[in-house]
């Protein structure tokens, strides 16, 4: 969540809920908002250090960082383009003997 400056911030609570204490922090480090962008499984594996990492783990790194590269912007530009190109897939009725 992003603040420009004096905002106002109401938390609203159901009637049915229990409340039970809270904390929250505010800051202004950028690198937090970034960091809070990302999926929940790809920071729980960046919270393990490197080299307790299982292949699986190391393999959905790769594969989420594929999906934000600059570099392969581009890459994933043109695949979009080709898929949209696609002509839809029609479905037939087929008839079935009682």
């Amino acid at each position: 969540m992003a603040f420009t400056g004096n905002e106002l911030l109401t938390i609203k609570f159901d009637k049915k809920a229990i409340v039970k204490p809270f904390t929250m922090n505010v800051t202004t480090d950028a690198r937090l908002a970034a960091r809070s962008a990302l999926p929940a499984v790809t920071l729980a594996i960046l919270d393990q250090p490197t080299e307790k990492r299982s292949p699986e783990q190391v393999n959905q790194l790769v594969s989420y960082y594929r999906t934000i590269a600059p570099l392969l912007q581009p890459l994933r530009d043109q695949i979009a383009q080709v898929d949209k190109s696609r002509p839809a897939i029609s479905s037939l009725p087929v008839m079935v003997e009682l």
